[in-house]
């Protein structure tokens, strides 16, 4: 899992996406050099969006999320 405790563990490739609300990175493990796709949420606490996108994908039944 990717949080602050870990986060020297993986080394930042490149932004892929960013949005109003979200940030898609590229990054890579630096022991394995695995490549992951890591979607940052950008809090604000007006929106619902981060609330509404976490709910859709607890549904969601796949290996990678």
């Amino acid at each position: 899992m990717f949080n602050k405790e870990n986060r020297n563990h993986y080394k930042k490739i490149k932004t892929l996406e960013q949005g109003s609300n979200t940030v898609i990175k590229l990054i890579q493990d630096n022991i394995t050099e695995s490549l992951f796709v890591v979607k940052i949420f950008i809090y604000d606490k007006r929106s619902s969006f981060p609330k509404n996108e976490f709910d859709t994908l607890r549904v969601i039944n796949h290996p990678n999320i």
